[in-house]
C-alpha cells in the first residue's frame, strides 16, 4: 500500500492534485495499491479516492524535484514531497478520478453560459506570494499580452476567461474588453471546474495553472506555458525539466513588446515615466512619442492622443490595432493615483501600472474623462485640436471603451505607499509575533 499522509497538509488544491496523481501512478508502476486520508475536494467528484485504514507505514521522502523512477518492494510506504511532473502519473486514472461529478459541471455551465457559448482561452495569472519570490522565474504583464497577440492573433473571437489570486490586477489589464470574463467570487475547485470546460490556455507558473491546462486539455487545445517553473538558481538545486509537458508551447516573454508598427503617440505633456512606460511596453520608436502640441517628427497611420493618464497597454494596441474606425477609451472607475516622488521606483521595475491595483474601485463618475483616443489617419489640423475636443465631434463615428487607467501625481499622493508600508509592518509584526511564541516554548 502507497499513501500520502499529509494531504491538504502540504500545499493548496493544485499540490494536493499533484500528490494524489503521483501516488496513483507510483502505485500502479510498483503492482501495489493506493489509499489516501479523507479529502474534502473528493464531494466533488464521481469516483472516490480509497480511504487510507493501515496503521504503518515506512516513510519514503521524495529524492529530488525531477522525476525519478521509484522502486518499492510490497510494504507500505508514506511519501512525502511534491512529486510535481506528469511523468509520474497512470493517465487514464487520473482522468477517471478527477472527472467531476455531472450536475457540479452543469452548474458551473450555467453560471458561465455566455463565455462558454464561443471558443475559450483561460489566461490563469498568479500573482500573491509568487510576485519577487526569490524562486519562482518571474512572469510580468507582458508575458501573458504577448503570449495572447502571438500565439491567438483572432483572439478578439473568443471568449476570455481570466482566472487570478488577484481580480484588480486583471480588471486593470482586461477590463476594457467586451469578451472578458473574469472567474472572481468562484471558489478553487469551482475555477478548476470552469478551467476543464475551456479550450486552450495561458498559463502562469502555478501549480493551479497546471492543472487547469491539464483538466481542460483537449485534442484541439493549444497550451502556452512559461519559460521555467524555477529561477536560474533555484533551478541549480531542484531542476524543473520534468515539470511542464513537453507538448505544451514554451512562450519566451524576454525581450518582447507589442508593435504599434506606424502609430504616433501624443502626450499631453512632459512625462519621462509615462513615456518610459510606454517604451517599456511597446515596440515603437522614441520618434513616434512626442508631446503635444510639437509638430511631430513622423506621420503615423494612427495617432494616440493620450491624456494625464496611464492607460493599460493592451487597451492601446488594441486601439492601434483594429482597422476600422477611431475609438475613445473613457474612464472606468477610479484612477489609480500614485506619487512621482513615492512610488516611481515600484513603476519603474517592471512597467506595470497593475501593480497598484489594490487601489482599484467600480467608482463610477458623472463625467468620466478621456483616458486616450485613437485618431485614424493624420489631419494637419490635429495640432490645433485641445485634447478635450479630440475624438467629440466626431465621436458617432468612434468606437466607445471604458477602462480602468492610472494616474502619476506629486509627492502628496501616498495612499498606495502608506497601504505599502502598512503591510510590511504587520508581516514584521506577524513573524515577531511567531518567534516570541517560539522562543517561548523553548
Amino acid at each position: 500500500m502507497i499513501t500520502f499522509s499529509r494531504l491538504e497538509k502540504k500545499g493548496n488544491l493544485g499540490n494536493q492534485l499533484f500528490q494524489i496523481a503521483s501516488v496513483m501512478g507510483i502505485a500502479k508502476n510498483n503492482g501495489q495499491e493506493f489509499s489516501f486520508p479523507k479529502w474534502s475536494y473528493g464531494k466533488y467528484f464521481q469516483k472516490q479516492l480509497p480511504v487510507n485504514k493501515e496503521d504503518t507505514f515506512n516513510y519514503f521522502k521524495e529524492p529530488c524535484f525531477e522525476f525519478r523512477e521509484l522502486k518499492f518492494d510490497g510494504g507500505n510506504y508514506d511519501l512525502d514531497g511534491w512529486f510535481q511532473s506528469e511523468r509520474y502519473f497512470d493517465i487514464a486514472a487520473t482522468r477517471r478520478y478527477f472527472s467531476f461529478k455531472e450536475d457540479f459541471v452543469e452548474g458551473l455551465k450555467q453560471k458561465m453560459q455566455s463565455a462558454l457559448s464561443s471558443q475559450t482561452i483561460l489566461i490563469s495569472i498568479r500573482r500573491g506570494d509568487f510576485v519577487d519570490h526569490p524562486d519562482y522565474f518571474q512572469l510580468p504583464s507582458g508575458y501573458y499580452l504577448n503570449a495572447l497577440n502571438e500565439h491567438f492573433p483572432d483572439w478578439r473571437q473568443y471568449s476570455l476567461i481570466i482566472m487570478s489570486d488577484d481580480p484588480e490586477y486583471c480588471k486593470f489589464h482586461f477590463g476594457f474588453l467586451s469578451n472578458v470574463y473574469f472567474t472572481a467570487g468562484f471558489s478553487a475547485v469551482e475555477q478548476l471546474g470552469v478551467a476543464a470546460l475551456c479550450d486552450h490556455f495561458i498559463i502562469s507558473n502555478s501549480t493551479f495553472s497546471w492543472w487547469c491546462a491539464w483538466l481542460g486539455e483537449k485534442e484541439h487545445s493549444k497550451i502556452i506555458r512559461p519559460l521555467h517553473y524555477f529561477t536560474p538558481a533555484k533551478r541549480a538545486i531542484d531542476d524543473d525539466r520534468d515539470y511542464f509537458p513537453q507538448r505544451w508551447v514554451p512562450f519566451d516573454h524576454t525581450g518582447r513588446k507589442m508593435s504599434l508598427r506606424n502609430a504616433v503617440i501624443c502626450l499631453e505633456k512632459r512625462d519621462p515615466l509615462l513615456r518610459d512606460y510606454l517604451l517599456a511596453n511597446f515596440e515603437i520608436g522614441t520618434q513616434h512619442i512626442y508631446e503635444f502640441p510639437a509638430k511631430p517628427l513622423v506621420h503615423g497611420g494612427k495617432w494616440i492622443f493620450i491624456n494625464d493618464a496611464v492607460p493599460p497597454p493592451l487597451a492601446v494596441y488594441t486601439a492601434v490595432d483594429d482597422q476600422d474606425a477611431g475609438s475613445i477609451f473613457l474612464q472606468k472607475g477610479a484612477l489609480l493615483n500614485i506619487s512621482r516622488s513615492l512610488d516611481a521606483c515600484v513603476l519603474v521595475k517592471q512597467h506595470d501600472f497593475g501593480i497598484f491595483s489594490s487601489q482599484l474601485r467600480d467608482v463610477e463618475s458623472t463625467e468620466p474623462q478621456i483616458i486616450f483616443s485613437c485618431v485614424p489617419g493624420y489631419d494637419e489640423d490635429v495640432r490645433n485640436w485641445s485634447f478635450a475636443a479630440i475624438g467629440k465631434s466626431g465621436s458617432q463615428h468612434y468606437k466607445i471603451f471604458y477602462t480602468y487607467a492610472g494616474k502619476i501625481k506629486g509627492f502628496p499622493e501616498c495612499i498606495y505607499y502608506l497601504a505599502k508600508q502598512k503591510k510590511k509592518a504587520l508581516f514584521v509584526l506577524k513573524q515577531f509575533v511567531k518567534w516570541l511564541i517560539r522562543y517561548r516554548k523553548k
